[in-house]
C-alpha cells in the first residue's frame, strides 16, 4: 500500500511472484509504504521505517523507471515502539 504523507489519499498495489509492482502516476513528493506478506513483515532495516508503528516506511518518490526495494523478514506482526538498528 502507498499513502500520500497527510493520509489524505491510498493506493493498493498487487505484487507479482517475484516481489516487482508497478505504480504509476504518483506525485513526486515521499509517501508511506506498507507490504502485507503472510509470515513476514516490514524490516526495521529499511531507510525511513517507522518504528512507531512499524509496519510503515516513507520512501520518497523517484523518477519514472526507477526501483524500489523494500526489506522483509520473517515473523510476525513488528512490535510497536521498537528502536531502529
Amino acid at each position: 500500500m502507498l499513502l500520500t504523507p497527510d493520509g489524505t489519499d491510498a493506493m493498493v498495489i498487487p505484487v507479482e511472484t517475484g516481489g516487482r509492482f508497478e505504480a504509476n502516476g504518483l506525485p513526486a513528493d515521499s509517501m508511506r509504504v506498507s507490504a502485507a506478506v503472510p509470515g513476514y513483515r516490514l524490516s526495521p532495516k529499511n531507510p525511513g521505517f517507522d518504528p512507531v508503528n512499524g509496519v510503515w516506511t516513507t520512501v520518497d518518490v523517484r523518477p519514472e523507471g526507477a526501483e524500489l526495494q523494500l526489506i522483509l523478514e520473517r515473523g510476525g506482526p513488528q512490535p510497536r515502539g521498537l528502536k531502529q538498528n
